[in-house]
């Protein structure tokens, strides 16, 4: 079964229509408040990426209010394959899943992040695309120490987008 109508309309992505890179979070909140401003900060400063490089989207269509296991797992059966058909329609060369819910999701790993964190992943549909996780911006917010290890995260992507740009 479906998960329950969202009591508003579903949010879709935003962006370059041929992203270099696609920011995928878990859910809506990532276009409000200090979780939008951490990813402008991110976006602008550590990859200096214009405009037309990037695009931001996320696993879940709608903000899940519910803190409930079996809620969340009912969101992501209905718009996962969403986000994927998404990323198939984009083609990044990069994807940055930001939190569990969309590392476990585009990897197929249950590991938590901490341990998705290591390698890099294909993406199932998207060939040659290059999927990294980090943490999600409410653990970065939150706490100095996985901003520092989201850090990392950002440095080992920094030169892979050098790359696809043409920059040795």
């Amino acid at each position: 079964a479906l998960a329950p109508a969202p009591p508003v309309e579903p949010l879709f992505g935003r962006g370059a229509a041929k992203p270099l890179i696609v920011f995928v979070g878990p859910d809506p909140s990532i276009y409000e408040g200090g979780k939008a401003e951490l990813l402008a900060g991110v976006i602008e400063k550590c990859f200096n990426l214009e405009p037309h490089e990037y695009y931001i989207t996320t696993l879940t269509r709608f903000s899940l209010t519910d803190g409930e296991p079996a809620a969340a797992k009912k969101a992501i059966t209905a718009c996962g394959p969403i986000l994927k058909r998404e990323l198939a329609l984009l083609k990044p060369k990069v994807v940055l899943a930001m939190g569990s819910r969309p590392g476990q999701y585009l990897s197929g790993s249950s590991d938590p992040v901490g341990l998705l964190r290591a390698k890099t992943y294909a993406i199932e549909g998207l060939t040659g695309a290059w999927l990294r996780i980090t943490f999600g911006l409410s653990h970065m917010l939150n706490s100095r120490e996985i901003k520092v290890e989201a850090w990392k995260d950002i440095q080992k992507i920094s030169p892979v987008l050098d790359k696809f740009r043409g920059n040795p």
